[in-house]
């Protein structure tokens, strides 16, 4: 009775309870993100459950050690940890791809993401090693700017002004004891939102007057205390000042200042790491190697901040990466006379690391 009690809690990402004979009536939201359900319930407890709960009573001395199983009899416990990270990462459902022609399809952005949960509802050990691995190795991606930039399952989070911040349905139902799992952030922005006040607003959103959450449907908790320690920037061609004219690039949040689109960008004091992606057509690539030479060239004046007063300077020479990948040359059905004719075109993509600066000269990582 009490397994079953349990199990009752562990509905399948199909909506299907994983027990036919006591399957739940209630089906899934196709509109939902699959982890939307089974984060709260598979993870850590929210904090909103009676301590009580059964998830709460699950602990070494209350299952049984399965060491039987050579899972738990025979694999060392680091080989096994690494199995159930590799289990339990986020991959593109393949029954849910992207348009080929959207702003939002790309090289790790094929499709509607999901993590298979099913492996935490096998036994209570299982569950006790495993609950936190989801959160802990998810990348949460925060999209800034027009709708018709981002995915279509990701919603308003909040908005400041005309400046808008897209997230996916579960950072309305996440405690704040799930974000401080969570380790590493991805912030896709068009140009003109890369300012210091909405880059703020992910990590401590409401702290502004003007700044209001649109997601407002059940016990929604401002998810304060986000403490990543990676923050990926990813610039697509697609967000820069007046790409469909094929107007010069310029890494700025004001298209009439050559000031540095880091300047006053603030991070939590928890970040060691920021990677920026810069990406444009192969056509503008002197335009981009222009760019990225200016930053290396100018370590000080290109610098991150973080709240403790300490700074991130970027790593120049071999730490600056490239890679390429063949794209589209229309975007929703639009074309643009600079792109070059036929279906497909070469993107150019330049990474360069940010890294913590204990001492002059020195990283921290060192």
């Amino acid at each position: 009775m009490a397994a079953n009690t349990l199990y009752n809690r562990f509905r399948r990402q199909d909506g299907e309870h994983p027990f036919p004979e006591s399957s739940s009536s209630q089906g899934s939201n196709p509109q939902r993100d699959p982890l939307d359900d089974s984060l709260d319930q598979l993870l850590q407890p929210n904090d909103s459950y009676s301590q009580n709960h059964l998830l709460d009573q699950i602990h070494e001395s209350s299952f049984h050690p399965q060491e039987q199983s050579p899972l738990f009899g025979t694999i060392p416990a680091e080989i096994r940890n690494e199995i159930f990270r590799l289990a339990l990462q986020e991959y593109d459902d393949p029954n849910k791809p992207y348009n080929v022609n959207s702003y939002h399809k790309r090289p790790g952005f094929g499709g509607q993401t999901r993590v298979d949960l099913a492996l935490l509802r096998t036994c209570k050990r299982v569950w006790l090693e495993t609950r936190a691995i989801p959160l802990r190795d998810l990348e949460v991606c925060f999209y800034l700017g027009s709708g018709e930039r981002k995915p279509p399952e990701y919603v308003l989070n909040h908005h400041h002004l005309n400046f808008r911040t897209w997230g996916k349905t579960r950072n309305a139902t996440m405690t704040r004891t799930q974000w401080s799992a969570v380790k590493k952030i991805r912030i896709i922005p068009q140009l003109y939102t890369f300012e210091p006040a909405i880059i703020h607003e992910i990590f401590q959103p409401y702290a502004g007057r003007n700044f209001k959450p649109a997601i407002t449907r059940g016990t929604f908790q401002p998810y304060t205390s986000i403490n990543p320690d990676t923050v990926t920037i990813t610039l697509r061609y697609t967000d820069w000042w007046y790409w469909e004219t094929n107007t010069p690039l310029l890494l700025s949040a004001n298209d009439r200042s050559p000031t540095p689109v880091t300047n006053g960008i603030r991070f939590p004091s928890s970040v060691t790491k920021i990677v920026m992606e810069l990406e444009t057509m192969e056509g503008k690539r002197k335009e981009l190697e222009g760019i990225v030479a200016d930053i290396v060239k100018r370590p000080d004046a290109w610098a991150y901040q973080r709240d403790d007063g300490m700074e991130l300077k970027v790593k120049g020479g071999e730490d600056v990466k490239e890679w390429k990948w063949e794209g589209p040359t229309t975007y929703d059905g639009k074309t643009f006379q600079h792109h070059p004719k036929g279906e497909k075109m070469w993107y150019v993509v330049k990474v360069l690391t940010w890294e913590v600066v204990k001492e002059e000269g020195a990283w921290a990582s060192t």
